[in-house]
Formats: structure tokens, sequence, C-alpha cells
């Protein structure tokens, strides 16, 4: 009987206490009653921010991999313009070279003629015809 009345006492205790600082109660429930609630949703939880987590990863990777692509097109199209630019630069070197020894061909081949025309004995409007003919002259007589 007596152990009974000590634990009625404590218990009487315990509900004033309880009575006093009820905010102390409610403030530890709370998160106890949320976790026990949420306790089967966790796993949901879990899942669903590592779909997310997994989604936002993927396209980080394909924007990465677009810039990439994007990098190596306009390397591509500077290397293309580069090369471009040195067949250009070849190309006018042939063609200057190529005009410089024609054009001494040329001065060669209308010095014979004009040394032959001078070394024949023609008429002199003969030869006015002949040496605008040569250099692509128009004579009016």
């Amino acid at each position: 009987m007596v152990q009974w009345m000590a634990v009625k006492l404590f218990l009487k205790k315990a509900w004033l206490w309880c009575k006093k600082y009820w905010q102390i109660l409610l403030g530890a429930a709370i998160p106890i009653v949320l976790y026990i609630i949420t306790n089967g949703r966790n796993k949901q939880l879990k899942e669903v921010l590592e779909n997310t987590k997994e989604s936002h990863q993927r396209d980080v990777e394909a924007l990465e991999q677009a810039h990439e692509a994007q990098l190596e097109a306009k390397r591509q199209e500077i290397e293309a313009k580069e090369a471009a630019a040195a067949e250009l630069a070849r190309r006018i070197s042939e063609i200057e070279t190529q005009y410089n020894l024609s054009r001494r061909d040329l001065s060669r081949q209308k010095k014979k003629e004009l040394d032959k025309l001078l070394d024949d004995d023609a008429d002199p409007s003969e030869v006015s015809n002949k040496l605008a003919d040569i250099f692509g002259v128009d004579v009016k007589s």
C-alpha cells in the first residue's frame, strides 16, 4: 500500500508539472507525431528528391554537350576559313607568277614581231596598221 501511495503521489506531481509546462510537452510531441505520420512517406520523398536530382544532372549534361557541339562547330568554321585563306593566298601567288611569266613572254613576242616588222621594207601605213594590230590600238586613216 505504501508503494501505491508513492506512485499516486508521483503521478500527481507529474500531472501538476504537465499542467504548468504544457508548452514543452506540446513542442516535443509535434515532431514525434510528424515523424510517425511521415515515416512511410519518407521513402517516397527521397525518391522524388533523387528523381529531381537525376533530372537536373541530365539537363546539365545536355547543356554541356550542346555547348561542346557549338564550340566544335565554331572551331571547324575557323579552320575552314583559315584553310580557305591559305588556299586563296596560294592561288594568288600562282596567278601572280603566271602573270609575270606570261607578261615577259608576251613582251618578248611583241619585240620579235616589232623587229621583224621593222626589218621588212614596207609601206609606212602598212607598218602602222601592223603595229596597231600587235598592240591592240585602232588607227584612223
